[in-house]
C-alpha cells in the first residue's frame, strides 16, 4: 500500500496542472481511480481506523500518504471545477 500511494501521489502531483489543462477525460479517470484507492476497505481498516499509537512506522507512512492523496484529489476536483466554470 505504501508503494501504491507513493506512486499515485507522485504522479498526480507532477501532472495535476497538465491533466486539467489539456486532458479533461484523463482528470476524470484520475479522480475515479484515486477514489477507488482511497475507498479500499483493507487500507481504511488497517491504517486509518486504529490510533496512531497502534501503527508501525510503515503504517504511519501509509496514513500520511493517504492524507496527501486525499488533498491531491481535492485539488484535482477544484481544478476541474474551475475549468468547467471558465
Amino acid at each position: 500500500y505504501a508503494e501504491m500511494l507513493t506512486l499515485a501521489t507522485a504522479l498526480l502531483a507532477d501532472l495535476k496542472f497538465e491533466l486539467a489543462t489539456y486532458f479533461g477525460t484523463l482528470i476524470d479517470q484520475a479522480i475515479h481511480f484515486s477514489e477507488t484507492m482511497l475507498n479500499d476497505r483493507y487500507l481504511i481498516r488497517t491504517y486509518l481506523t486504529p490510533g496512531e499509537d497502534r501503527l508501525t512506522e510503515n503504517g504511519l507512512r501509509v496514513r500520511k500518504l493517504y492524507g496527501r492523496l486525499v488533498a491531491l484529489v481535492d485539488e484535482l476536483r477544484a481544478i476541474r471545477k474551475t475549468k468547467a466554470d471558465s
